[in-house]
């Protein structure tokens, strides 16, 4: 496996990376509130971690890992 960096996320050109999605990005910041997710990714972590799959499915991120 080549080390790579992860892809560029195109709203933000920041690094698309788990913390960015559950926490930065601005292209998913409506279903964040909708699935109260705040922006400290230990707290994302350590709660139910049905809101993160219902956020996962509402934005379609499912498909892409």
């Amino acid at each position: 496996m080549k080390k790579e960096d992860p892809p560029t996320c195109p709203t933000c050109n920041d690094f698309m990376t788990v913390k960015h999605i559950l926490t930065d990005c601005r292209k998913y910041q409506e279903q964040r509130k909708k699935f109260n997710l705040t922006h400290h990714l230990a707290e994302n972590l350590n709660i139910d971690t049905t809101n993160i799959i219902k956020f996962l499915r509402d934005t379609e991120l499912h498909k892409k890992i």
